[in-house]
């Protein structure tokens, strides 16, 4: 906005504005109008300019705003208004001086917040600043709608304040002496013409009191972004008096497990984050503003216990993604089975799988046979992997230095490389290759870290079990001198016969008529609970009743539980919490009941049934559980490996907070949970299997065992479209977190 109005008079300094003329150079102090009363100064009229600013007095008035300072990084808090509430403020802006840059400003600043509220044009301190002869109030108008439009925070998101955050006031070009005779005086387009020159036009600004210094800002400013819109469910998680208490029994008892130094770094950060919020003396997470929310999560985020890892475009804080553990150990149920489950998920064996599958489908991998190397990042070397073949001397060989070589007419390829330049957050590497042999090499090409560097080899082929396998990079051992791990052969998948000896494809033939007899073309199911032949136990559901409408009705009910004080013996009875599967059983057999789980603390399973042209199993039904991602399901195993519900489980992934039991089926000694809403995923986290498994054939088809494993693979599942599949959890665990009728309490499994 300049001091010229395009669409107005010219003001010029020498003249008064209308209607109170004042001297060309009004002495100090200046005198007070006519009209004004005396001694008592009169209240501010609309059309009094006593004290006003000129637009080049207030628009240069240095004035700051306070924006919010956490761990050095300075922000403001950018409301999102409806958009019928922000359309006004630049229309206004726009009729003040008909200027599209203070239009533009008004529309990217007005609704930003600091500490000291709303810092758009904060330096208002008269009715009348800025005036000139049409606008009086007007700008003193839009400062008063930006102050209401932001006393309710919609949508907060973080802007942060850097070097070039906000324009100067200054914007245009001083044309000078050149343009003096091309110019009509004040004319549309210019600024002020003054002693022969041009001067640039002068916009409305913000004037930050402090600015987020450029290593901060490239060190935090995309992960912020990025984070600020997700940590609020984890923070609401951890930010409570039970869980602050949960983490420090864990704390205390982090010396009993295998690998304590696993946990170390992000049990500082949670705890770090828990200190923030005691700090602030909140009632609860619920009970915070939500300008006070986002305060959090930056601190959360920039906290000096923060593992951030950049890796080109990607960044990822290691310690808000390992802390979903810490969420989960929460409600796991006593501290014995938390170092348990602790210990788990600590083995490289499973979280090693887990990090190489995320940057898989990052890379969209579908090689059936796959080398691939694993480390954990805190070990910034450059390791790299060397996969050598071609007959016998090994005559090829797949590194970086050489990503493609074509093996029998298929490309043998590095898919990614690790930790080239720098250290990554989730380093590996993979090479796809097809069938042969192949002997695997690891070379360590930079070394950035003192002390031995663990790594994981994983082989895998499609259909069968990965091999894991465990080396180290010695602390003694030289760069190229490359460490052979293994000579491995991947076999054709793609068909049988050539597997097969002579001797063992005349069997084959042999049995065929037997299986065609007996099994036919075997078909494989999962059945719904509706058609089980076997006992389950049900029990009747509650519903969620709305409050009553009628007032009347209200308060009775109000009187009618105020009468009774007393509690019969079948109330205090089934107000006693079971402790054991059975006793809640036993309990949710008479009257309405809803059961819940969380189902991050489950691992998935499904039943299957399958049909033949005769009974060839001991009993129709067989278990298939996930104890590993990645892996077949097989018979189920006591405890529990790293297969979680993930949202591809469910019809909708907001069931994966909280998900409802339908029942519960036995099996011998082993329980199965329907769990409601769920289907079977198509991905390859959780390969799907028939349910062929061996063991369970009678007698008289033993002979045909290889040819049932083998349609394990071959044949998937199918899930009917009606009624409510078996779909849920076996449970392998001596105790389970359940919910029942919005209570927690913690079963033991029999």
């Amino acid at each position: 906005m300049s001091s010229l109005n395009a669409n107005a008079t010219a003001f010029v300094p020498t003249e008064a504005p209308s209607p109170a003329p004042v001297p060309a150079e009004a002495p100090s102090p200046a005198p007070v109008p006519a009209e004004a009363h005396s001694p008592a100064p009169a209240p501010v009229h609309p059309h009094d300019v006593t004290g006003a600013r000129e637009w080049d007095d207030w628009v240069s008035d240095p004035t700051t705003s306070k924006p919010f300072t956490v761990n050095g990084i300075s922000f403001y808090i950018k409301n999102s208004p409806p958009r019928c509430s922000a359309i006004p403020i630049a229309t206004k802006m726009k009729d003040h001086g008909q200027c599209n840059a203070c239009t533009e400003r008004a529309r990217k600043f007005a609704f930003l917040v600091g500490e000291d509220g709303p810092a758009f044009m904060n330096n208002i301190r008269h009715v009348n600043d800025g005036w000139h002869s049409v606008s009086q109030g007007s700008l003193s108008c839009i400062r008063k709608m930006v102050v209401k439009v932001n006393k309710a925070i919609t949508d907060p998101k973080v802007f942060i304040v850097k070097d070039g955050s906000f324009p100067g006031i200054n914007e245009g070009l001083d044309f000078g002496d050149t343009m003096e005779k091309t110019l009509t005086p004040n004319s549309p387009g210019t600024g002020l013409k003054v002693d022969g020159k041009v001067l640039p036009f002068q916009h409305v600004t913000i004037r930050p009191d402090s600015y987020t210094v450029s290593d901060l800002v490239d060190k935090y400013e995309k992960v912020i972004m990025e984070y600020v819109p997700i940590i609020g469910p984890r923070l609401e998680k951890l930010c409570i008096p039970e869980a602050i208490d949960s983490v420090n029994i864990i704390e205390a008892n982090l010396h009993k497990l295998e690998r304590p130094g696993h946990w170390a770094s992000v049990m500082r950060w949670v705890k770090d984050v828990q200190k923030t919020w005691s700090d602030g003396n909140y009632h609860s997470y619920e009970s915070m503003t939500s300008i006070d929310k986002v305060r959090l999560a930056v601190a959360a985020i920039t906290s000096p216990e923060s593992k951030i890892e950049h890796d080109g475009d990607t960044v990822v804080h290691k310690s808000y993604k390992q802390a979903s553990n810490v969420v989960d150990f929460l409600t796991l149920g006593p501290i014995e089975d938390v170092l348990k489950e602790m210990d788990i998920r600590s083995d490289p064996n499973n979280y090693m799988i887990s990090q190489l599958s995320r940057r898989m489908t990052k890379e969209k991998i579908t090689s059936k046979y796959t080398i691939s190397l694993v480390w954990d990042g805190k070990f910034k070397d450059d390791l790299d992997i060397h996969v050598k073949f071609g007959g016998p001397t090994f005559l090829h060989e797949i590194f970086y230095g050489r990503k493609v070589i074509n093996f029998n007419g298929t490309d043998c390829r590095l898919d990614f490389d690790a930790n080239v330049s720098h250290g990554e957050s989730e380093p590996c590497e993979n090479v796809s290759v097809c069938s042969g042999t192949f002997q695997v090499w690891v070379n360590n090409y930079t070394r950035r870290t003192r002390g031995d560097v663990p790594f994981t080899i994983i082989l895998h082929q499609e259909g069968i079990p990965d091999t894991v396998i465990e080396r180290t990079w010695t602390s003694d051992r030289r760069k190229d001198d490359k460490l052979l791990i293994t000579t491995h052969t991947f076999t054709d998948i793609n068909s049988k016969a050539p597997e097969m000896t002579m001797k063992e494809a005349a069997r084959a033939r042999a049995l065929n008529s037997k299986w065609e007899e007996h099994f036919g073309t075997p078909v494989s199911y999962v059945p719904n609970v509706e058609e089980l032949t076997i006992p389950v136990n049900i029990w009747e559901k509650s519903d969620d009743i709305a409050p009553s409408t009628n007032a009347n009705i209200s308060f009775m009910a109000m009187a009618s539980n105020t009468v009774q004080k007393k509690k019969y013996l079948s109330q205090i009875e089934s107000d006693k919490k079971p402790d054991t599967l059975s006793k809640l059983l036993t309990l949710m057999s008479t009257g309405k009941h809803t059961l819940e789980i969380e189902p991050r603390n489950f691992s998935p399973s499904y039943i299957t049934e399958i049909k033949t042209n005769k009974v060839v199993l001991k009993n129709p039904y067989s278990l298939n559980h996930y104890n590993e991602k990645f892996k077949l399901p097989g018979k189920p195993q006591e405890g529990h490996g790293n297969a979680r519900f993930t949202p591809d489980w469910f019809l909708l992934t907001s069931n994966l907070n909280k998900a409802k039991v339908d029942c519960f089926i036995q099996f011998g000694t082993t329980w199965f949970m329907v769990i409601n809403d769920t289907r079977l995923p198509n991905t390859s986290d959780f390969p799907l299997g028939g349910g062929f498994h061996p063991t369970k054939l009678t007698a008289g088809v033993h002979d045909l065992r290889d040819r049932w494993a083998f349609c394990n693979t071959q044949i998937k599942p199918l899930v009917k479209s009606n009624g409510t599949p078996t779909i849920g959890s076996v449970l392998t665990t001596d105790k389970i977190d359940v919910i029942l009728n919005g209570n927690k309490l913690t079963v033991s499994v029999e």
